[in-house]
């Protein structure tokens, strides 16, 4: 998927949410923003851990 491609399905979401999430996805955004690449890339990464262990982290926490 390219970077216009990205943009314009994020734009197409954003402008479906209820008023009283916007203001969640621009502090998000914000924050996103004034993190270090590095710091960035760490989050991501464990965003996918996350979603991908999900049902073993449930598990565990049984």
């Amino acid at each position: 998927m390219t970077t216009i491609e990205t943009r314009q399905k994020i734009n197409t979401i954003v402008e479906h949410l209820p008023d009283e999430v916007l203001i969640n996805v621009l502090d998000y955004l914000q924050t996103v923003s004034q993190q270090p690449q590095p710091k960035v890339q760490v989050t991501t990464f464990l965003r996918k851990i996350l979603e991908e262990d999900k049902e073993l982290l449930e598990k565990l926490a049984q």
